[in-house]
Parts: structure tokens; sequence; C-alpha cells
């Protein structure tokens, strides 16, 4: 009796070490939850001037051409009420956190994983929304899309975040997030 409680105990611990190696942040180094953390920070950055922007009615300063008021006003620019900035400030700060540890270190590999590609997905479609629906290009948008597809890379290359996961559920996950951001997106701005 006292064996069976001791390779449960065992078992459990191997599972338990298990997960962290293939969800937790074992599989990211330090330098690159710092080029995470920083890229992150950048997008921050954006986001908050774009929102800060939004609120106070100020004037956008549009670096390059002279979309970004087309884009900022448009009707794609607000999902289910909320502006994009302020969901790009959020996401982008849930990045941070997530890559510190301080949001649910067991499982941060994942975390970051799914906010990187949830943010891949819903930038991809907001530039295709510029380049061929508003056929307008705002600058910000179009280096937060540069950061989030940065931010994805470094979680990817040169080994996964992930290491170890089996594909069948990398891919299977990756699917429920990509269809299910753009069922949102697509609902909201019909």
């Amino acid at each position: 009796m006292a064996e069976a409680k001791e390779d449960k105990r065992v078992r459990r611990e191997r599972r338990r070490r298990r997960s962290e190696t293939y969800y937790g942040l074992a599989g990211l180094s330090r330098l690159r939850r710092a080029a995470v953390i920083l890229l992150a920070l950048a997008g921050l950055a954006i986001s908050l001037y774009l929102t800060y922007v939004h609120y106070t009615s100020a004037e956008l300063v549009c670096l390059v051409g002279k979309g970004c008021d087309v884009v900022q006003s448009s009707r794609y620019a607000i999902i289910f009420g909320v502006p994009l900035p302020v969901i790009g400030a959020l996401g982008y700060g849930a990045i941070i956190g997530a890559a510190y540890g301080w949001i649910f270190p067991k499982y941060g590999g994942l975390l970051l994983y799914l906010m990187a590609l949830a943010a891949l997905v819903l930038s991809s479609y907001l530039v295709y929304v510029e380049a061929f629906i508003l056929v307008a290009a705002c600058c910000y948008c179009i280096v937060s899309f540069g950061l989030v597809i940065a931010i994805f890379l470094v979680l990817l290359v040169p080994t996964p975040v992930l290491t170890g996961l089996p594909l069948k559920r990398y891919r299977w996950l990756s699917l429920a997030v990509i269809a299910g951001l753009l069922a949102m997106v697509l609902v909201s701005n019909a």
C-alpha cells in the first residue's frame, strides 16, 4: 500500500514537471524573454498614445502619409464598443505580464503563444482592412503589426516556446484561437 502511494506521488511529480516543460517559460531563454518584453513595451507605448488621442480628441500626428485619421475614425477601429488601442494596450500589457511570469507562471509559455497568435491574427485582419477596404495606411498600425510579427517569431525561433508539446495539440489549439478571434471580429463589424 505504501509503495502504491509512493508510485502515485512519483508519477504526479513527473507529470507536473512535464507540464512545466511543455507549458511554462522553461523553453524561453532570458534573452528571448527580454526581447519579447521590449517589443511589447514598444507596442504598449503606441497603443497608449493612440488611446490618449482617441479619448482626448487630440490631433493625431501621422508620421508617414495621411491615412491615420481615416483608419482611426473608421467603424473598424472599435470592436464591441471598445477602441482597438485599448485592446492593444491590454494585449501588450498581458504579454509583458506573461513574459515576466506574473500571469499564470505555470502556463506562461502556452499563454504567451496564444496571446501572440491572437495578436497576429487580429493585426493581420486589420492590415487587410486597411489595405483593401479602407484603402488607407496608418503608420502606427503597421509598426504594431511588425512588433506582433517580431514577438511571434521570437517565441518560435530558434525553438518554439512550447518545446515538447505534441504537434497535434499545437495545431488544434492554434486553429481554435484563429477561428474564434476571426469570428468575433467579423460578428462585431457586421
